[in-house]
């Protein structure tokens, strides 16, 4: 498993929450999973050994889209 040498003071994750199906072109849909998140997030076991520095971020902010790829609005 690879490891980060360092982390930022803010952390942004950002899911890609939509798919294209490879076969047929400028085809995409939207993902569905349903993704749970914790509000502190650690991430002291992806961290190289000699990384001294903070490792858990607390959640501050989730944007969710409604509707289709055509259609919809983002909320927070």
């Amino acid at each position: 498993m690879s490891s980060f040498y360092n982390l930022p003071s803010i952390l942004i994750i950002h899911l890609k929450r939509f798919k294209s199906n490879w076969y047929m072109k400028n085809n995409f849909e939207k993902d569905e999973t349903k993704i749970s998140i914790e509000e502190d997030i650690d991430l002291s076991k992806f961290v190289h050994s000699n990384y001294t520095g903070k490792t858990r971020y607390k959640l501050y902010a989730i944007s969710n889209h409604k509707g289709t790829l055509e259609a919809g609005h983002y909320t927070r």
